[in-house]
């Protein structure tokens, strides 16, 4: 199921390390494991419909687990301080994912990121990945690749999995074929895992490499239209935080 690519804006949360449209290298050497969801060779970029939606998609592997205690709470105690204290205390101290996995959300994190606004290709055309007919001709493309994951009956759960060598699989496929007006699809369109929106993988594939296909990017013509710091106060970050039990300091 094809999505023509119109003018729109879409938000992006990235490292001030790194040009705001850009991604890390995948040349299929290492492990698909650290790959995310549909990353083909070259570099996959992720944009969300909604700021909430792309502070979600950063801050899931944080997320509090249920039932668990805090691991600093002794600490903090034993030292007379509150939990906030004590996570500013240490926070500078730590690595920053190492510190993130206590439920905190430290302002280096804050710091060494900003939100952008980006602008979408108007050309091209998407591939609405959990439509049915999209579910449809996956299955009847690559059906030894899912049998390979022991999938019967490709759906949506599949496809929204952790399952990277699959998932990575399917987005492989999608990326390589010519489309009716001798295009290549722009990239793939699939929904949260978390309800809040709409999720955008815009392929920059690398050329002459993994037999894909040597064309104009979508990606060289998307925009920066806005970038803004990320304040504690963000109502969509507040709300992200909440919802995966983190502390924003």
């Amino acid at each position: 199921m094809l999505v023509a690519a119109a003018w729109q804006t879409t938000f992006r949360i990235q490292s001030n390390s790194h040009p705001p449209i850009s991604a890390k290298e995948r040349d299929g050497k290492e492990s698909r494991k650290a790959w995310n969801r549909f990353d083909i060779p070259g570099q996959t970029i992720y944009l969300a419909d909604k700021a909430l939606c792309a502070y979600q998609e950063v801050l899931a592997p944080f997320k509090r687990k249920l039932g668990a205690a805090d691991p600093l709470l002794k600490d903090a105690e034993s030292m007379g301080m509150s939990l906030e204290e004590f996570y500013e205390t240490v926070a500078s101290e730590w690595d920053e994912r190492h510190f993130m996995h206590s439920g905190t959300l430290p302002r280096k994190w804050r710091d060494d990121r900003k939100l952008h606004l980006v602008s979408m290709p108007q050309h091209g055309w998407w591939v609405d990945a959990e439509n049915p007919e999209s579910i449809s001709a996956i299955e009847k493309a690559i059906p030894d690749v899912l049998l390979a994951s022991d999938i019967s009956a490709l759906d949506v759960s599949h496809l929204r999995s952790q399952d990277r060598k699959l998932t990575t699989a399917i987005a492989e496929h999608v990326a390589a074929q010519k489309l009716f007006d001798g295009t290549f699809p722009l990239g793939i369109i699939f929904g949260s895992r978390h309800g809040s929106g709409t999720n955008y993988a815009v392929w920059r594939r690398t050329p002459g490499k993994h037999n894909l296909p040597l064309i104009v990017e979508a990606a060289d013509s998307m925009e920066v239209l806005a970038s803004k710091t990320i304040s504690y106060r963000d109502p969509d970050l507040e709300t992200a935080a909440r919802l995966f039990g983190l502390t924003v300091l």
